[in-house]
């Protein structure tokens, strides 16, 4: 379903083996396997979206009808929690919910919603804003989250509004 790579050149790859069956591989510089970790099942039909951090941390985000259920593995492959957010059924049916890395997290989007999970695995904020494309960063944290007409510009906490940029067209 999807891979990303890491800042040390390793590759971690979501590989969804049945409908609802999903495990997450890493793979070093060299292309050696470092580790699999198998997700718990999705209920019915998922798809997962990837976010490795510098040290290695992966948020595995798995979407499904009604809920995106987050895990966050260490840089051994270990799950260190999961959390479920409600996000409701996007109008294109079951999408990935695309992950932006934070100073502090990581942001993850869906059409109607948009959050960030810390470490620790603490919901540090939400948004009814979401869309199909990513949220993008500044240089100081701020966020951009493109929900439709318009890209809302939010401080890096995500619940102060600094600015809206209207789309044309």
């Amino acid at each position: 379903n999807d891979l990303v790579t890491g800042s040390d050149g390793s590759l971690t790859v979501a590989l969804k083996l049945t409908n609802t069956r999903t495990n997450v591989l890493r793979y070093d510089s060299t292309g050696a396997l470092q580790w699999e970790t198998a997700i718990p099942a999705c209920f019915l039909l998922c798809t997962a979206s990837l976010g490795v951090n510098a040290n290695g941390d992966t948020l595995v985000n798995n979407s499904e009808a009604f809920a995106t259920k987050s895990y966050l593995l260490d840089s051994t492959g270990t799950q260190l929690w999961n959390k479920s957010k409600s996000t409701g059924l996007a109008t294109t049916g079951i999408v990935p919910n695309a992950i932006t890395l934070t100073a502090t997290g990581f942001v993850s989007i869906h059409p109607f919603v948009t959050w960030e999970y810390d470490l620790a695995g603490n919901q540090t904020w939400s948004q009814s804003l979401g869309a199909y494309a990513n949220v993008a960063l500044d240089a100081s944290g701020n966020l951009f989250i493109p929900p439709g007409t318009t890209i809302s510009k939010f401080a890096a906490v995500g619940t102060t509004l600094l600015s809206e940029i209207a789309l044309s067209g």
